[in-house]
């Protein structure tokens, strides 16, 4: 058995050329998207103030609907930012 480590001690405090990738945090961009879609379609139910025409849905469930799109669609159209950020870099 030899005392002899694998590298030489020079080569081993040589510094080694390294590249960082820096990516986007996809769960934020999907979270704020879909913060973003809610807020809009809370938005939207209000100035447009739908009120159906046989009177059994009330306005509560339209505004429930349509943050419910908003936050689908948010998410998606969040992911697929992220998606672009990464593929740019």
């Amino acid at each position: 058995m030899s005392n002899q480590p694998d590298a030489p001690a020079e080569e081993a405090d040589r510094p080694v050329p390294v590249r960082v990738r820096r990516a986007p945090k996809f769960a934020r961009f999907i979270i704020t998207g879909a913060a973003l879609g809610v807020l809009l379609g809370f938005v939207v139910s209000a100035v447009t103030s739908v009120t159906p025409a046989d009177g059994q849905v009330g306005g509560k469930t339209v505004t429930g609907y349509l943050a419910m799109i908003g936050l689908l669609l948010g998410g998606v159209l969040g992911a697929g930012l992220a998606v672009l950020a990464d593929r740019s870099r």
